[in-house]
């Protein structure tokens, strides 16, 4: 259900007690089009409007020339989101066959004319003391530090920034950001290094899972088997995530399941139609038999799937720039809350998260390594048990909530307000 926002007055904040933050999310993609980045946004939200922050998420509604399964069901069901927040879809005219590539300049003027709508025009709209503009497109910066300036410190600007900027022109407006949020640490140190951004205006933060909706849902290999309708006498690899036919990643985990025994079976979860269908063709025109394509599963189903596996994988190709900073991809921290050991490629981005003894970690750009280190684990229980348990440890520290309340503190600390310890 998607909810609009309710004009409130402006609050005030009382002697002694910290201000009132308020959150809007500028998506960079469609939300009702629900895929791993879009979970993860969507669970940060929610994680900071469980802090009591008024969270809005916003996002246009891209018309798709293909039908979503989610579009019929209830928004935060297919997230599996608990706390709600305001959702705010903003129509457009045009229609593209995929959201992955939103128009820029058209999501610079929805965006610019919602804000000055919503925050210049109407100030009484701002009803907490300090509001938050987040956002990983930088041409909203122009708009965004518009805003700023007639607003005052009442608007902080938060960037959040998965690879280093390349044009001259994003360069310079991340320089004029409040705050900085990369998700790697290897990402920060070049932002400080190359871009002279003061550290104090930097905060690494890494993506994160909601343990409590994992362990609601906590089944045994078996019982999650039994529950998804699968085999219970193979053995399953099982990838979880972003799954289309040109996918690199999804190339290599076809190539390592034609390496692997007959008895094991590559199990892919997602993906669009269209798209997997395309690929079950090329599996049947290749002979790989062990390999199972799922289809569409929304990301409030897929922690069954990975509690399902014997094994889990994550293989990202070496020719994409961004894996070099990749410390965070989202199905990351759901695999190592699962309790299932990790095969994973050998980045140094992911040493950040994923300690020596929490996951396999075997040569990238290699599928008859990945196949040998799947084997390794599906012959050694007691190795797989202490990678899953070594994972599960490391996880606690990497929640939606942590996240929330590191970004909330930085935010509190970039508006330069102070509060005595009574407040505290």
């Amino acid at each position: 259900m998607i909810e609009t926002l309710k004009e409130q007055p402006l609050a005030t904040t009382k002697r002694g007690a910290p201000p009132s933050f308020g959150l809007m999310y500028f998506t960079p993609r469609d939300v009702l089009v629900p895929r791993v980045d879009r979970q993860c946004i969507m669970r940060f939200c929610e994680a900071m409007a469980a802090r009591g922050l008024e969270v809005e998420v916003v996002s246009l509604d891209v018309r798709l020339d293909y039908e979503e399964p989610t579009r019929s069901r209830d928004l935060f069901d297919v997230y599996g989101l608990r706390t709600r927040f305001t959702v705010a879809v903003l129509p457009n005219w045009t229609r593209q066959s995929g959201a992955e590539r939103i128009n820029p300049l058209l999501r610079l003027v929805a965006y610019s004319a919602y804000v000055s709508r919503k925050l210049l025009a109407r100030k009484s709209a701002l009803s907490s003391d300090h509001t938050i503009l987040y956002f990983k497109n930088y041409l909203l910066g122009l708009p965004f530090l518009l805003v700023r300036k007639l607003l005052g410190r009442r608007i902080v600007l938060l960037f959040e920034i998965h690879v280093p900027p390349t044009r001259r022109l994003s360069r310079a407006l991340l320089r004029h950001m409040d705050g900085v949020i990369p998700v790697s640490r290897i990402l920060a140190r070049e932002l400080r290094e190359e871009l002279a951004i003061d550290p104090p205006r930097i905060l690494v933060a890494h993506q994160g899972v909601n343990l409590q909706a994992v362990e609601e849902v906590r089944l045994g290999k078996e019982g999650a088997r039994r529950l998804l309708g699968l085999p219970l006498d193979r053995r399953l690899a099982v990838y979880t995530g972003k799954v289309h036919d040109r996918s690199g990643e999804i190339e290599l985990l076809l190539r390592c399941a034609a390496r692997l025994p007959a008895d094991v079976e590559m199990m892919i979860v997602g993906g669009r139609e269209d798209h997997v269908e395309r690929l079950r063709e090329r599996a049947r025109r290749e002979e790989i038999h062990n390999v199972r394509f799922t289809g569409f599963v929304a990301p409030a189903d897929v922690f069954h799937y990975q509690m399902a596996g014997d094994v889990l994988v994550t293989y990202y190709p070496s020719d994409l720039p961004i894996n070099k900073y990749r410390a965070s991809p989202g199905k990351l921290f759901e695999y190592m809350a699962s309790g299932r050991p990790i095969v994973t490629a050998d980045y140094p981005a992911l040493r950040e998260v994923l300690s020596p003894g929490a996951a396999l970690f075997v040569d990238k750009d290699d599928p008859e390594k990945l196949a040998e280190g799947i084997e390794r684990i599906l012959a050694d229980d007691a190795l797989g048990e202490r990678l899953a348990r070594r994972a599960y440890q490391d996880v606690q520290e990497y929640t939606w909530e942590r996240r929330a309340e590191r970004v909330h503190e930085f935010a509190l600390r970039l508006s330069g307000l102070k509060f005595s310890a009574e407040a505290e």
